[in-house]
């Protein structure tokens, strides 16, 4: 009696977990529909790849601005170091509380922090204000990108694509926003009066920011809605 009701509990565990991977399998999504699903295009577009160009700020425009103002590259070593032990910092102090945010809304802080840094810069043009404006960034880096991966993580097509997978597309896509940060800044280096063009850049990259912000929210009341009807 007893061997027969441990078959035929095996026997139904089996069957469970068969039926458990059929869901699985009928759940999932492909690559081309994981990449237009609203929450993850809308992401990699108005907020990561916006995001990441200001690596252009840190890694190219600061360089040559010391540069082409007789700086040598001990300051530049130690600009960098401050903006690294800044983030350090952060990332001990803040980076639970920015999680602890309702509605990630951490994620937007550290995306306008990176924006104030760079407006800092254009308003001084001097090293104070490149020194406050890696300060800030420090500060912003420290909890930026987990923030951003922790609420890419928990977006449904990311669960239905798998997560590894996506991961492994997030990585992608951050790579051609590095790419594009210098190029970007180098541009903007160019143009005359600094203060005009990065002032323009910095509205566009706002708007994305506060656009992305604006879609989350209408997704938000309208998920709510869905529950109470």
């Amino acid at each position: 009696m007893i061997t027969s009701n441990l078959i035929l509990l095996q026997l139904k565990n089996l069957i469970q977990s068969n039926q458990d991977e059929v869901e699985e399998q009928s759940e999932s999504i492909s690559l081309g529909r994981f990449l237009v699903n609203k929450p993850v295009m809308s992401f990699i577009v108005m907020i990561q790849n916006p995001y990441i160009l200001f690596n252009g700020f840190l890694f190219f425009f600061v360089p040559m601005f010391c540069e082409n103002n007789g700086y040598s590259e001990i300051i530049v070593s130690m600009l960098m170091m401050l903006y690294s032990e800044v983030a350090v910092l952060s990332d001990n102090n803040l980076s639970e509380r920015m999680e602890n945010l309702k509605g990630h809304m951490g994620m937007y802080i550290v995306y306008f922090l990176n924006i104030a840094a760079v407006l800092v810069f254009a308003f001084t043009n001097n090293l104070l204000g490149v020194i406050l404006a890696m300060t800030i960034m420090g500060i912003a880096a420290g909890f930026g990108k987990p923030l951003q991966q922790t609420w890419f993580l928990k977006q449904k097509p990311v669960q239905q694509y798998g997560e590894d997978k996506a991961m492994g597309v997030y990585s992608f896509t951050e790579n051609i926003g590095e790419s594009l940060g210098p190029m970007v800044f180098s541009k903007l280096m160019a143009m005359e009066p600094l203060i005009a063009s990065v002032t323009s850049f910095c509205a566009v990259i706002a708007a994305s920011g506060l656009g992305h912000m604006i879609l989350k929210l209408a997704n938000a009341d309208k998920a709510v809605k869905e529950g109470e009807s």
